[in-house]
């Protein structure tokens, strides 16, 4: 007889609820056998399953959990890591995205119910057991899951639709492709395609497609929007440069005529000057809030180290110069982390 189960454990060393049998086979079980006798007895499209073997019952036991465990870690895993390596974000931590992933699937595992067949012990050192998990029974138990990962970039893509502020709506199809590309929302609908491909597919037809047409819905949002940059103190234009560099490298295009669009970026610059008896130091700091036709969206804050010189005019520009240089570094990161947040 296959998989009597009697009453439910809980195994300390991977924290899901499994229910196992007190019952030792007396005669080796079909998934016993060498080779593929796992899928035998437990077929893939009806199980997911792995085999733990131990010197006692308890080991086979905690053996077959941590392997059914480190499947789904292994799969998942590589569905992100093959996901993001194909994306075309830039920047992203590999090692830091791994760390992240592994503790979200091991999350995920802790929601599922992990049964234990009869235990087969061979001989008196040798124990073996199956951990498997039912994938309708899983799925039933995952779902509410799955549903609000879907519900929550369903929300995002629907206020975006609605948008009528061409920036702003930039700014939440931005914010839509920032979540669609998160750890967590990766691993909760990977884990649901490893867990149940079929029922994962049909659940996230609607999302995936709206997914694949981010792209190019971000890219007609940002074409609408060419920036006029208003920079009132700057020296040399040292400012304004440094800002439409920035935006030029996340693809938009810089205007010099302020009534041929509606998204401004205002730049404020604090030079922060102390005249001392040794000569004139600079403080530098600036702050820039860019905005659509409904109000301001984002602003940004930046800051230099002291520049100063024995001559007035040769601090300025050692001051605006390493607040354009520090501009161009850290405008990048600010602007994309706007959008990552908006999930939030």
């Amino acid at each position: 007889m296959k998989n009597i189960f009697v009453k439910p454990a809980l195994l300390t060393l991977v924290s899901f609820a499994v229910f196992v049998s007190c019952v030792t086979a007396s005669a080796p079980p079909q998934w016993a056998a060498t080779g593929n006798g796992v899928q035998l007895a437990y077929p893939r499209s009806v199980y997911i399953a792995q085999k733990g073997e131990g010197g006692t019952r308890k080991d086979a036991e905690m053996a077959a959990t941590v392997e059914l465990s480190r499947y789904f870690t292994r799969e998942v895993t590589d569905k992100v890591s093959r996901k993001r390596l194909s994306g075309t974000q830039n920047g992203v931590d590999y090692e830091s995205t791994t760390r992240d992933t592994d503790t979200l699937i091991k999350s995920e595992t802790n929601l599922i119910a992990v049964r234990l067949s009869q235990p087969y012990n061979a001989n008196k050192n040798e124990w073996a057991v199956v951990a498997y998990i039912d994938r309708e029974e899983a799925w039933e138990i995952y779902l509410p899951r799955v549903e609000k990962a879907a519900g929550v970039f369903s929300a995002l893509h629907e206020a975006a639709e609605k948008e009528s502020d061409d920036l702003k709506k930039y700014f939440a199809y931005m914010a839509c492709a920032a979540y669609s590309d998160s750890v967590e929302f990766l691993t909760i609908t990977l884990f649901a395609q490893t867990l149940y491909p079929a029922k994962a597919e049909a659940t996230y037809r609607v999302v995936n497609a709206q997914i694949e047409e981010l792209p190019q819905k971000i890219i007609a949002a940002r074409q609408k929007n060419q920036i006029f940059i208003n920079c009132p103190a700057d020296s040399d234009g040292i400012i304004t440069t440094a800002f439409s560099k920035s935006f030029n490298a996340e693809g938009f295009t810089v205007i010099t005529n302020r009534a041929a669009t509606s998204a401004l970026c205002e730049v404020l610059v604090d030079e922060g000057v102390r005249q001392t008896d040794t000569g004139t130091f600079y403080y530098p700091t600036v702050t820039a809030v860019l905005s659509g036709k409904t109000g301001a969206l984002w602003t940004y804050n930046a800051n230099a180290t002291r520049q100063g010189a024995v001559t007035p005019d040769v601090a300025k520009r050692r001051a605006y110069t390493a607040l354009a240089q520090e501009i161009e570094k850290s405008f990048s990161s600010a602007f994309n982390n706007v959008f990552k947040n908006k999930d939030k």
